[in-house]
Formats: C-alpha cells, sequence, structure tokens
C-alpha cells in the first residue's frame, strides 16, 4: 500500500492575526472543522493576504472531497507566498488526486526545489511517477526521501512495493523490514512484508506476519484470508478453516474467503458442507466460475457425477478457458464411462495449459484404457520425468510405466507430501502393551460388488481369530449386494465411516486402538489417504 497525505502549513503569514491563526490551527487538529473554517474565514477577513489560512483552508476541502476548491485556494496562497514548498506539495498532490499526473510532478517538482531535503515532496512525487508508470523514477524518489530523511517508513514501505512488482522479493522484504524497524505497528509494511514472505514460501514467517497485522488490526478481513491460505499450504487445514471462518465473519461477501472454506472443507473429507458453502457462494455470484467448478469437484467427491458434469460445464460457460474446469470435466466423464468424452476434456485442459501435469497424467492413462497406442512410450517417459523434476502424478498412473523403484517412491512422496498433516495432528502410540488378540483394521472404499472385494473376501474370512480381531472401515457405496453382504460377515466388526471427515475417521480408529492398519486403496481411484496420514495406528501397511 503506498502511504500518501497532505501536511498543515504552521507558518505565521503576517504577525498580527497570530492568535487566530494558532486558535485556527488547534480547532483543525482537534478536528474542530467548522470551528476551523470559521476562524480561517475571520482571519482572512483581516489579513486578506494570510497565504497559510489559505493553505490549510485548502486542506479541509481536499479531505471533504472538494478538489476543484482545495485547488483554487492553493493556487491563492501560493501567488501570496511563491516560495512556500508546502503549499507546492500539497497542490500536487491535489491534482495527484484528480488524475493529473504532469501537472502533480511540476508541483512536486517545485517543491523540491524550493527545500532540495523535502523528504515529503520526494515521497509525494514518488506516488505521482509510480501513478504515470514511471517506477525508475518513482525508486530514485523513494531512495531521495530516505536520505533526506533517514526514519521514514512510507518511504521504505513504498519503495517495498516497487521492487515487489518488479519481482525482486529480497529486497523489497528488507524495504518491508526497515519500515517495521522504523515503526513496529505500520500494518501495512507488516502485511506487506507477510505477502512477500509467502510468495517465496516461507511460510512460518508470512505467518508470523500476517498474525502480528492481526494483533494490531484484528478487524481486515483478507488478512484472516491470506493467513487461512498459508496454514492450509501448511496442511492445517482446521486452523486454515478457522481463519477462513473469520474472514467471512467479518466480511460477509469475501467470495474468496468463501471459496477457501469450501476448498478447505473438501481437502478435510467433509464435501456434504463444501457443497452447502459453494451453493450459497453461486447464489450470491451466479457467474463465479471458481465456485462452480469448485462445487463439482465436491459433488464428484460425492460420487454424484451427473451432478458435478453439471457444474463443471456451467463453470465453463462461464469462463471458456478454464483448464482446471476442464479436467475436472474429464474426471467426471470418466465416472461415468464416456472415455470418449473423458480424452476430449483432458486434451482441452492440455490445450489451455501445456504444463498441466494432473491432466496429462490422467490424458495418458485414458488414451491407454481406450487403447490409443500412438505416442505411448513417450507420454510413458514424459510422466517419469515429471516425477523426476518434483511435479505431483498420481502414483497408481506410474505402475504401468518402465519407472524405477526410486521413482516410485519420489512420486507417492511428492503426491501424499500435501495431505500429511503436521506432527502435532498426528495420533501418537505409547499406550502399554495389551493382551489378547491382535487387532487389524481393514480401510476401503470397495466393500462392496468389486475387483477388490472378490480378491480380499476369502483372506477376510479365514484370518485366525484366535489370534486376530478384524475391523472393516468402509467410506465406499452401499450397494446392498450379496458380496457387501458377505464382507460384513467376515469381519468381526463393520464399520461405515463415509460420512466422517479424515479427521474424524482417523480419530475413530485410534480410539478403537488398532494395532495393525491395512490401506487396501493405496493411491488408486476415490481413496483417502488423508486418513492414514493422520497415523492412527501404530503400524499402518498399504496393499496397493
Amino acid at each position: 500500500m503506498i502511504a500518501r497525505g497532505f501536511e498543515a502549513n504552521d507558518a505565521v503569514g503576517h504577525p498580527t492575526p497570530e492568535q487566530l491563526l494558532n486558535d485556527a490551527l488547534a480547532a483543525q487538529r482537534r478536528g474542530l472543522i467548522v470551528d476551523a473554517k470559521r476562524l480561517y474565514a475571520s482571519l482572512l477577513n483581516v489579513d486578506p493576504a494570510n497565504a497559510a489560512a489559505y493553505g490549510n483552508l485548502a486542506i479541509i476541502a481536499a479531505q471533504q472531497g472538494d478538489l476543484a476548491t482545495a485547488e483554487r485556494l492553493l493556487r491563492q496562497g501560493i501567488r501570496l507566498k511563491p516560495t512556500d514548498p508546502t503549499a507546492y506539495n500539497n497542490l500536487g498532490s491535489v491534482l495527484q488526486e484528480q488524475g493529473r499526473l504532469a501537472d502533480a510532478i511540476a508541483a512536486h517538482r517545485q517543491a523540491i526545489k524550493l527545500n532540495p531535503n523535502y523528504a515529503e515532496a520526494f515521497l509525494a512525487l514518488g506516488n505521482a511517477l509510480k501513478q504515470q508508470g514511471d517506477v525508475d523514477g518513482a525508486m530514485a524518489a523513494y531512495r531521495s526521501a530516505m536520505a533526506a530523511r533517514h526514519d521514514y517508513p512510507e518511504a521504505h514501505n513504498n519503495l517495498g512495493v516497487l521492487l515487489q512488482m518488479q519481482g525482486r522479493l529480497e529486497e523489497a522484504a528488507s524495504a518491508y523490514r526497515q519500515a517495521a524497524a522504523l515503526r513496529p505497528a505500520y500494518t501495512e509494511a507488516v502485511f506487506n512484508l507477510g505477502a512477500v514472505l509467502h510468495r517465496q514460501q516461507d511460510l512460518s514467517a508470512a505467518e508470523a506476519a500476517y498474525r502480528r497485522v492481526i494483533s494490531l488490526n484484528p478487524a481486515i478481513a483478507f488478512v484472516h484470508n491470506n493467513l487461512g491460505t498459508v496454514l492450509q499450504q501448511q496442511a492445517r487445514l482446521e486452523e486454515a478453516l478457522a481463519a477462513y471462518g473469520r474472514a467471512i465473519e467479518l466480511q460477509g461477501d469475501n467470495t474468496e474467503a468463501l471459496n477457501n472454506a469450501g476448498i478447505v472443507l473438501q481437502e478435510l473429507g467433509r464435501a456434504g458442507e463444501a457443497i452447502d458453502l459453494y451453493r450459497r457462494l453461486i447464489q450470491r455470484m451466479p457467474a463465479y466460475a471458481d465456485a462452480h467448478n469448485n462445487m463439482g469437484t465436491a459433488l464428484l467427491a460425492q460420487g454424484r457425477a451427473l451432478e458435478a458434469r453439471a457444474a463443471f460445464e456451467q463453470a465453463l460457460a462461464q469462463r471458456p478457458e478454464f483448464p482446471e474446469a476442464f479436467c475436472n470435466l474429464g474426471n467426471a466423464w470418466r465416472e461415468l464411462g464416456d472415455l470418449r468424452q473423458a480424452i476430449a476434456a483432458y486434451a482441452n485442459a492440455l490445450r489451455l495449459r501445456p504444463d498441466y501435469a494432473d491432466a496429462f497424467s490422467q490424458l495418458t492413462y485414458h488414451r491407454a484404457q481406450a487403447c490409443a497406442w500412438d505416442d505411448y512410450k513417450a507420454d510413458q517417459q514424459r510422466l517419469i520425468d515429471l516425477v523426476r523434476r518434483g511435479v505431483r502424478v498420481p502414483p497408481f498412473y506410474l505402475l504401468s510405466t518402465p519407472a524405477s523403484a526410486a521413482d516410485q517412491l519420489r512420486c507417492a512422496e511428492q503426491w501424499v507430501r500435501p495431505r500429511i498433516p503436521p506432527r502435532d495432528a498426528q495420533f501418537d502410540h505409547r499406550r502399554a502393551a495389551r493382551g489378547g488378540r491382535i487387532r487389524l483394521g481393514y480401510l476401503s472404499a470397495d466393500f462392496h460388488q468389486h475387483a477388490t472385494a472378490q480378491l480380499m473376501a476369502e483372506l477376510l474370512e479365514r484370518h485366525d481369530r484366535g489370534g486376530f480381531e478384524v475391523v472393516g472401515y468402509s467410506y465406499g457405496p452401499v450397494d446392498s449386494s450379496p458380496m457387501r453382504a458377505r464382507l460384513a460377515l467376515a469381519f468381526d466388526r463393520f464399520v461405515d465411516i463415509r460420512a466422517m471427515s479424515h479427521r474424524e475417521a482417523a480419530r475413530l480408529i485410534h480410539a478403537d486402538k488398532v494395532d495393525i492398519l491395512i490401506d487396501l486403496k493405496g493411491y488408486t481411484h476415490q481413496a483417502r489417504p488423508a486418513i492414514s496420514a493422520h497415523r492412527p495406528a501404530p503400524v499402518q501397511v498399504s496393499y496397493l
């Protein structure tokens, strides 16, 4: 944020009305504007040539939004006292407010000519030059302001803004730190520092800066939203949701916070609540493409592919060049069993964003499913190369490539990293050893008529019940099939966790004192690895 402002002229024009001028200044500083205007008018009746009175009346007019009157009064004061640098500087600020940048710059330069060490005029000149697009000139002006006044936080802050615009983030951060050091309660500088640190992915430092701003002024909604994004990037999802909630409390129509809260709810496994939030957002902003797209992903997570497809199509109707919506539309068509439409949607996503790794992964895998073998080997190698460059690729899609075991491990680590909650959100396992049977927990979405169920049913039935207790945790569909009934009998206990968030499901498994948790989904479609990422059991095994 760029600092600007007007200055009161303390100069005394003619000595005879000195007390009247002092009384007017005192009233103006106390905010008694009606009294101040009356006193200045009285002063001008006594001393019509009092330039200070015209200058201070001009400040009042400018603060009240009457820029034309402010300009007229300042020019009258300058005619009476053409050597007054403050009057020229204030005139420049009034002209800048009117968008008359060339005239404003000339006025500020005249102020500096009259007073070469006039720090405030250099700051104002920098603001005008920035607005005109002369970044180099603006930076030089801010540096001159700092040279004229070493303890000038606004100059450091405004210089930081320009450095940030140029992508010179380290220098920008240094400027903001200097501004905050000079004035510890300077919220704009501390916020700007947080934004730069956020861009640099120094998330802990960015969080500290945003929290400092909130301690100084807790009523700024967008700061809470920014704090939420930092917490979300650290996988501290519950805290992020609380930050977004506070932003929404402060500003009910904060679309960014509403949208972000919905995304976090999805990441927490609370898709139903996310859908409700998106509907609320769409009701306010029917043309908000991001909300339609995100609602579609939540609907897809609930297995409502037809509704999801409609949501993605609505997002594309609002924003036809939306690669993420095309990729998600491909996922919806995949769920609806239409490979041709899915492949077309993924191809459109890549057309709009050629480096879109998710879309490329999906396109490569589903082209193979459709027996489209052209470029197959090159595409497989590209998937491996993406992994080696640190790009997140779905691990399951790497299984059919010639990737090494090290590639597979790296791929899985990169894929799951954003889903791993902070260490203090993971469960500890310090309980004393207990006697009796070992408790096994099987976690899956496939406890219904599904290939995994066909493979696992007899294994579950044949577990030695003398040595093992077997519990099933299901987050997949209830299809009322004979296989579902068979599996329910194969477990000692069969628990439906579909409606639970990832954290709630993990908490239940931990409370059940499961000794070994076997995740049957791995990184396949509709898997919920975030449950296992909370470490609800002391020993955890992945089947795929």
